[in-house]
């Protein structure tokens, strides 16, 4: 009996460290199931975490960057009111004809033609009309004339002049564009 209680004792000791094993075996699996789930976890949450900071980084760069534009904005808004006073509202080609007169009048300057064009569109909201105008002067009315002309209250430019005649009496030809809004 001795030997029996002894096979039993050893049968009993080997089923222990059987289940021992058996144990150690299975919790180092779910273990390590379990780990390889927390470090892909862990690293989806830091892939997530670096995106929110980089979008973080980028609403706090444009959250400061507002009072910029705003300013911006502003001084644009006041650009634009202050182009406006020098076009006028609309095209008044008969308004333009007087201030030429005017101008030629106080000059000495002699207005042969006057022959205005097409409207032409400068911009989405500026226009200008085109007009070819030709005269007669000396050369210090013809500075005078020009300087006066493009002096004037409103937004005009001179191109494509072209002089002849002698130092007494020259004949000038140029296109004299008018600028003016489509709306305000």
């Amino acid at each position: 009996m001795n030997l029996i209680n002894r096979l039993i004792n050893l049968s009993v000791i080997i089923h222990i460290i059987l289940i021992l094993i058996v144990s150690s075996l299975g919790f180092y699996l779910v273990y390590d199931n379990f780990i390889d789930e927390k470090v892909t976890l862990n690293q989806a949450l830091l892939d997530k975490q670096t995106e929110l900071e980089v979008q973080y980084r980028k609403a706090i760069a444009t959250y400061k960057a507002i009072p910029v534009y705003e300013q911006r904005q502003t001084e644009l808004k006041m650009l634009n009111i202050e182009l406006y006073k020098y076009v006028p509202e609309s095209n008044n080609i008969s308004n333009l004809l007087v201030n030429i007169n005017q101008v030629a009048e106080d000059t000495g300057v002699s207005i042969i033609s006057f022959q205005p064009g097409a409207i032409v569109s400068y911009s989405p909201l500026i226009n200008y009309q085109e007009v070819k105008v030709k005269v007669t002067c000396n050369y210090a009315g013809l500075m005078n004339f020009m300087t006066k002309l493009l002096r004037a209250k409103y937004f005009i430019s001179v191109d494509n002049l072209q002089l002849s005649g002698n130092a007494s009496i020259l004949s000038a030809s140029f296109d004299l564009k008018e600028y003016f809004s489509t709306s305000i």
